[in-house]
C-alpha cells in the first residue's frame, strides 16, 4: 500500500508542475479621452498621446492608459491625414487589480484636420503583466474612433471610444 501512496503523491506533484499553459480569448470595449504628451522618440516635432479610458472586458471592468507616438505618413484612402506607429504601449488594469501590458507593433491613424474626427487601428502583443499575467503573451488589436475637441500647433485633447480583441496566453506557473 505504501508504494501506491508514493505513486499517487508523485502523480499529484507531477500533475501540478506540468499543467498546460492557459489561453483566454480577450475582448474589451472602452471610452475616455486622449491628450498630447511631450514624448517624441523620433524627434520629428510631432509628440505622442496619452489615452485614459475605461470600460468592460472579458475579465470584468477595465481601465487603460495608452502612450503611443505616431508620425505623419501621407494620406488615408478618404484623403484624411495619415499617421503611422512610431512606438506605443498600453497598461490594462483588470477587475482583479492585475495588470496586462501591451507593446504595439503596427498602427494607422486617420484624422480629418477640419472636423477633428479620427480613426485608429493598432496591433501588437501582450508583453507580460502582474499576478497570473506576469508571462502573458499573445496577439491583441484595437480599433478606436473619436474627435479632437481642441487642437493646434501646441497640442490636442479629444474623445476616444473603441474595442479590442486578443488572445492571452500564460504559462502554467502563472495560473491563479
Amino acid at each position: 500500500m505504501s508504494a501506491w501512496r508514493l505513486f499517487l503523491a508523485s502523480w499529484v506533484v507531477l500533475s501540478v508542475t506540468t499543467a498546460e499553459a492557459g489561453e483566454l480569448q480577450f475582448r474589451e470595449r472602452f471610452s475616455g479621452s486622449l491628450v498630447n504628451t511631450t514624448i517624441d522618440t523620433n524627434r520629428d516635432g510631432f509628440p505622442g498621446y496619452l489615452a485614459t479610458v475605461a470600460g468592460t472586458s472579458s475579465l470584468g471592468a477595465i481601465s487603460i492608459q495608452d502612450a503611443t507616438e505616431l508620425a505623419p505618413s501621407g494620406t488615408c484612402p478618404n484623403g484624411d491625414l495619415r499617421l503611422t506607429l512610431v512606438a506605443g504601449h498600453s497598461v490594462k488594469r483588470v477587475a482583479s487589480g492585475e495588470l496586462l501590458l501591451v507593446q504595439w507593433a503596427s498602427g494607422a491613424f486617420c484624422v480629418n484636420t477640419i472636423s477633428g474626427l479620427y480613426t485608429l487601428h493598432l496591433a501588437g502583443n501582450f508583453s507580460g503583466g502582474t499576478g497570473h499575467f506576469s508571462s502573458a503573451i499573445g496577439p491583441v488589436e484595437i480599433t478606436v474612433a473619436g474627435k479632437f475637441l481642441t487642437f493646434d500647433t501646441t497640442g490636442f485633447f479629444g474623445s476616444a471610444a473603441g474595442e479590442g480583441v486578443g488572445t492571452i496566453i500564460t504559462r502554467s506557473d502563472d495560473s491563479p
